[in-house]
């Protein structure tokens, strides 16, 4: 590749990680959902995906009143709804109409972490039951 090729693609390099200094010099984590938004509307209006306001440091995330997310996924097809079209209106992409949400406020970061964990274990232990029932059917083979 010639010299000026290289340059130029450097020029392009640092310029990319320029700009995502840049953006993310201008957000901020949400202390309630950890979310990155806007620094800026953060401070003055609070968190627009979780309610979060900047007056409720005093109170700890779980303490607070939960709200739901603004984002929720259809049951049915796996589309991304807004939460309150969905409940009256339905899922654009289907048309399935839930009652209720499965948990109405959604569930909180330690929850879906925790959920997560579950699920790796319950994969973990159906690959080794899948291992051990392969190594006795091999032995059976024999």
């Amino acid at each position: 590749m010639p010299v000026i090729a290289k340059r130029i693609l450097e020029s392009i390099k640092d310029f990319a990680q320029d700009a995502e200094k840049e953006a993310r010099r201008l957000k901020a984590r949400c202390p309630q959902c950890g979310r990155l938004v806007m620094k800026k509307e953060l401070k003055k209006r609070g968190c627009y995906l979780c309610g979060w306001r900047p007056g409720d440091e005093a109170t700890k995330p779980e303490a607070q009143e939960r709200k739901r997310p603004y984002w929720t996924r259809c049951t049915q097809c796996g589309t991304m709804n807004v939460t309150k079209q969905l409940l009256e209106k339905g899922c654009y992409v289907c048309g399935f109409k839930p009652i209720a949400l499965e948990s109405d406020f959604g569930p909180t970061r330690e929850e879906r972490e925790r959920l997560r964990r579950k699920q790796a274990e319950r994969g973990l232990e159906e690959r080794l039951k899948r291992e051990l029932e392969f190594e006795i059917d091999q032995m059976g083979d024999v």
